[in-house]
């Protein structure tokens, strides 16, 4: 054996020495950087940056509100009421997140939560529970995928869309699709699906109705109305 042979293979062992190192240090620190988590009305806004969030409840009654803007890449979880405000960003939402709110060419995917609204934006909903509801308007490209109705039957799984947008209802239960005029708008429907005036698609439910021809006083459960854009951004 040369000293030069022996030379070279204690270079080999040091160098094998220095990678496992940095790898058994790399694996520490992503280790420790886990999700961060807060309380409802302590969550910071993500600005521009990655956050992965998950809200720990302390009241039921308490809803968890978080905000992502100017380019962040979010990724939220929810443990009680939860909204999420996405603006100019691309968010992901699971668990029990109520409502999102998508703006300004945000990439937004909602999975088992309630609510979207997408304004100018890219949405994507997963309703597994069959109950859910999604408004598009001002360009917006929108996909909503509805689930069976569990045991609850708190109504049907809605969609609604402007002139600009682009909007695809997939519907595994009752659902409503109401159109409002756009060119690229469709539901698949086992059933083959139902026209309705105005626009509108339904699948294994009724045509929706207008709310100004309801008798004043009588209950509104057995009727369908398209979603509309809610008057004030809130969490509900």
């Amino acid at each position: 054996m040369s000293w030069r042979w022996l030379g070279a293979a204690v270079e080999r062992v040091a160098a094998s020495a220095a990678c496992a190192t940095a790898l058994i240090l790399g694996v520490v620190l992503c280790g420790a950087c886990g999700r961060e988590e807060c309380e409802p009305a302590e969550c910071e806004p993500c600005v521009g940056e990655r956050c992965e969030l998950t809200c720990v409840p302390v009241d039921e009654e308490v809803a968890c509100e978080w905000e992502c803007s100017q380019g962040a890449v979010c990724d939220f979880e929810c443990q009680n009421l939860c909204c999420l405000t996405c603006d100019a960003s691309d968010c992901k939402a699971v668990d029990s997140v109520y409502t999102e709110y998508c703006s300004n060419n945000s990439d937004c995917t909602l999975l088992s939560g309630y609510a979207t609204y997408c304004d100018d934006s890219r949405c994507e909903h997963d309703c597994p529970q069959g109950d859910c509801q999604q408004v598009c308007q001002n360009g917006s490209e929108c996909d909503l995928h509805c689930g069976p109705d569990g045991d609850l039957d708190f109504g049907v799984c809605s969609a609604s869309c402007d002139a600009t947008s682009t909007c695809h209802l997939a519907c595994d239960g009752g659902c409503m699709l109401c159109c409002g005029g756009s060119a690229d708008c469709s539901m698949d429907c086992p059933e083959g699906g139902q026209s309705c005036e105005g626009d509108v698609i339904v699948c294994g439910t009724d045509c929706p109705v207008d709310r100004s021809m309801i008798p004043p006083g009588e209950g509104l459960e057995k009727y369908n109305f398209c979603p509309e854009w809610p008057s004030e951004r809130r969490c509900f």
